[in-house]
């Protein structure tokens, strides 16, 4: 009687662990249909379904989770919102879900994801990391919406109306590119490769790294011998910078170190090689009701300052940046530009300086952005056009005074300042037009090339053209 029973048990038991699989339900819904119960095959075939989704639901889980690694966040948020549609139970694909949600800032969605988590599972430890912020800026991007009178769900397959594409943070990115210079001066009528004297090789190249461990922190470090226009003399055989940021949300802060290095004779044909240390500081602000950012860098030339105590020959350095981007669209942007550079080299045995000046007023746009578009082979297309002014004041008799004639702060002339003459020195001038290109070759690479175009004028004339290729991979 023992002996049956088991038998009767284990044939039960491979029946219904056979009868699991959704070809069998389909099957069995076939043979009930041809016995004219068709309310018993629609309930089988309604199994087979259920049974076929959840097991496509982890497939899908599994995809989504493999491009969440690989950054490709607007992907990953489809097949985990396909994956979670076939398999409501499954909580793990919804709990992914409302983070990436989180991440991109459709905080509606990830609100409704988050909620869909803890009815299912109330004691959940992961969204509720970031489900009460999510509730906050639900309520901010939902009055957004009704003040921009957008009635349409967040969320939505991006279009032209939305302003900033979604941004995933990556750990680490960095890249490398080098330019090749070509000009034709007149004065000369000269066709000429532009040799750029360097400290490693002898043309423009940069060696970048951004290190962003937090959402809060980011570091940089750039390792460059710059390109700085086609009237420049050799100012800089190589620069390196390290810079560290705070965001503190809408303002970041931040703190930068910048080292130069000068040799040749451009100094009245006396050899210079220096090299000088500058301390900068950063800040930027974050627009996010009227899309706009500005982000701005100074390295005040006298912090810290060569002055009377140097011995021998001595070099300082000076710069600021400012930026002005604004996103009137979901794929176009336009920025402009203002952008400063001091060099001033000093003699102490006979208190004489030189000072060389490099300020650039700039407009650009950029349309299209890699992180979303698609993932075959997305382009992001940039123009940008510079307008440049090449300064120089030379045998500057007072070197040391904080106002002098054009080596104070940016070329500003104090003691001509009311004879009609506020900038000292405008030696030559330039309009640059560059034309850029990325390509993102996938998840991990990125391709990079520029076309620059630089028109001299005034008291030296000629054209350039440059080249300029670069890659940059993320993680």
């Amino acid at each position: 009687m023992n002996r049956l029973f088991v038998i009767l048990f284990l044939v039960t038991l491979t029946s219904f662990v056979y009868a699991q699989t959704p070809e069998d339900f389909n099957k069995r819904g076939i043979e009930l249909g041809s016995q004219n119960k068709f309310e018993d095959a629609i309930t089988e075939f309604d199994r087979a379904i259920s049974e076929h989704d959840r097991t496509s639901a982890i497939a899908y889980h599994n995809k989504a989770w493999a491009q969440e690694r690989q950054g490709d966040l607007y992907n990953a948020i489809q097949n985990y919102e396909e994956a979670f549609r076939r398999n409501p139970q499954q909580v793990l694909s919804a709990e992914r879900l409302g983070y990436l949600y989180y991440q991109t800032g459709n905080y509606i969605k990830a609100v409704d994801a988050g909620e869909a988590v803890l009815y299912i599972d109330p004691t959940n430890d992961q969204v509720v990391k970031w489900l009460p912020d999510a509730y906050a800026k639900k309520l901010i991007q939902e009055r957004e919406l009704r003040l921009s009178g957008d009635n349409v769900a967040a969320g939505r397959t991006p279009t032209q109306t939305e302003k900033r594409p979604p941004q995933r943070r990556t750990m680490i990115e960095g890249g490398f590119d080098f330019t090749l210079r070509f000009g034709y001066f007149y004065e000369e009528s000269e066709f000429m490769y532009i040799k750029t004297t360097g400290m490693i090789v002898n043309l423009p190249e940069t060696v970048w790294v951004n290190f962003t461990p937090t959402e809060a922190w980011k570091f940089s470090l750039v390792a460059q011998n710059p390109r700085l226009g086609l009237m420049a003399p050799n100012l800089l055989v190589h620069q390196e910078k390290i810079e560290s940021i705070y965001n503190l949300k809408s303002i970041s802060i931040g703190l930068g170190f910048l080292l130069s290095h000068h040799n040749s004779n451009i100094n009245n044909g006396i050899e210079y090689n220096v090299i000088d240390f500058k301390t900068g500081f950063l800040f930027s602000y974050r627009n996010e009701k009227d899309n706009w950012d500005v982000d701005v860098a100074w390295y005040p030339r006298l912090f810290p300052h060569d002055g009377p105590f140097s011995k021998g020959k001595t070099m300082d350095t000076g710069s600021l940046d400012v930026m002005w981007t604004n996103y009137p669209s979901y794929y176009f942007k336009y920025y402009s530009l203002f952008s400063l550079k001091d060099f001033y080299f000093f003699d102490h045995e006979i208190k004489r300086s030189n000072w060389f000046g490099i300020y650039d007023i700039g407009l650009g746009m950029s349309i299209g952005d890699i992180k979303v578009i698609s993932n075959n082979h997305p382009l992001t297309f940039t123009m940008e056009y510079r307008q440049r002014f090449y300064m120089r004041d030379f045998v500057n008799n007072d070197p040391y005074s904080l106002f002098p004639n054009g080596q104070g702060w940016f070329g500003l002339n104090f003691k001509d300042w009311f004879k009609g003459s506020p900038i000292t020195g405008v030696h030559s001038m330039g309009s640059e037009f560059t034309i850029r290109i990325e390509e993102q070759i996938s998840s991990y690479f990125a391709l990079y090339q520029a076309l620059i175009l630089e028109a001299g004028y005034k008291n030296a004339h000629g054209i350039e053209t440059s080249f300029q290729i670069g890659f940059k991979g993320m993680y």
